[in-house]
C-alpha cells in the first residue's frame, strides 16, 4: 500500500516576554478546502478534523516557568487507500480522486487565545 502525502506543522506558544503566567487555548476558524479523508495527530490523539485538536491544545505556563515556550507539532496525512472494506476503498478513492482534481487550497486560521493565571499561593 502506499503511503499518500503527509507532513507536518508546528504551533508554538510563547509566553517569554510575560511576567505572569497564562493560560492558552488554541482554536481553528475559517477551514475551507479539506479533502474528506484527511487525517490529523497530535500528542498521540488521531482525528479526522482539525477542530477536534482543540481539546488538547490548551494548558498553562506558569510565570515561574524555566521553559516558556510550548510547542504542539500537528502531523496530517492523505493516505492513499482509506476504507476496510473493497466497496469502503473505492468509494474513498472516488472522492479522493474528485477533491484532489477540485480542490486548490486547504487552510484555516489559527487562533490562540490567552489569560493572565492569577498567582498562586505556596
Amino acid at each position: 500500500m502506499h503511503l499518500g502525502t503527509e507532513g507536518n506543522f508546528n504551533i508554538v506558544i510563547d509566553a517569554s516576554g510575560s511576567q505572569v503566567g497564562i493560560a492558552y487555548q488554541v482554536q481553528f476558524q475559517n477551514e475551507i478546502g479539506k479533502p474528506t479523508n484527511l487525517q490529523f495527530e497530535c500528542n498521540g490523539k488521531k482525528v479526522s478534523h482539525i477542530k477536534e485538536l482543540e481539546e488538547i491544545l490548551v494548558g498553562e505556563i506558569a510565570a515561574n516557568a524555566t521553559e516558556k515556550l510550548k510547542t504542539y507539532t500537528v502531523h496530517w496525512q492523505w493516505n492513499y487507500e482509506t476504507g476496510n472494506t473493497k466497496e469502503e476503498i473505492e468509494r474513498n478513492n472516488k472522492i479522493d480522486t474528485r477533491e484532489a482534481k477540485e480542490i486548490e487550497n486547504y487552510a484555516f486560521d489559527i487562533v490562540i487565545n490567552a489569560t493572565q493565571v492569577e498567582p498562586r499561593q505556596s
